[in-house]
């Protein structure tokens, strides 16, 4: 697994989140420039409500960040040989002022907290 948190300024997003995935991958690991296409990734990628360089007021930018990953994910899907997965984590207010405008191919989770009687051992 590959986690990454959106607020930091080390994740730059670029015209494509496979663009961003390599920069990210190159600057952290010292693999080659191939680096996607021959292995497999699980991308976590913490902070939706906190990610630097795309405002979350601006919704174009913002479903904009949302389609690449969901396009990525897709592709990953569809061309067999990549098979990466990608777990997006948010504050749950964030995600219910955009769930219905969520792509068709995310599946929106949600943790509940735990209560007391959980804690029992």
């Amino acid at each position: 697994p590959v986690f990454i948190r959106l607020r930091d300024e080390c994740f730059v997003i670029k015209e494509s989140i496979e663009e961003s995935f390599k920069q990210y991958l190159q600057s952290h690991f010292t693999l080659t420039d191939d680096l996607l296409q021959n292995r497999r990734f699980l991308f976590i990628l913490d902070g939706l409500d906190e990610l630097g360089g795309v405002s979350p007021d601006s919704n174009h930018s913002f479903k904009s960040f949302l389609e690449q990953i969901s396009t990525f994910q897709k592709r990953c899907t569809e061309e067999n040989r990549w098979r990466h997965k990608i777990v997006l984590t948010s504050r749950p207010m964030r995600i219910q002022e955009i769930e219905t405008e969520l792509p068709t191919n995310f599946l929106c989770l949600r943790i509940e907290n735990m209560g007391n009687p959980q804690f029992v051992a």
